[in-house]
C-alpha cells in the first residue's frame, strides 16, 4: 500500500486522472507506472507497455520471491 500512497493517494504532482496502474515484476518491484487515462491499443505507449509485460512474463522469478 505504501507504493500506492507514495505515487497516488498523497497527490502526485502530475495527477490528472483518478486512476493509476502499476506493472510489478515477479520480485515485487514496480517496473512501470501509468498515471491514468485510456491507452489507445494502436499507440506506441500501448506497444511499449505490452513489450514490458511480455518481457517480465518471460523472466524467472528471483529466488525467495512469492509464488
Amino acid at each position: 500500500m505504501k507504493t500506492l500512497d507514495d505515487w497516488w493517494l498523497t497527490g502526485h504532482p502530475n495527477r490528472g486522472y483518478t486512476s493509476v496502474s502499476f506493472l510489478i515484476d515477479k520480485g515485487g518491484i514496480v517496473r512501470r507506472v501509468h498515471l491514468g487515462g485510456l491507452i489507445d491499443v494502436n499507440s506506441a505507449e500501448f506497444r511499449s507497455i505490452d513489450a514490458d509485460v511480455q518481457r517480465l512474463l518471460a523472466e524467472r522469478a528471483p529466488v525467495g520471491a512469492p509464488t
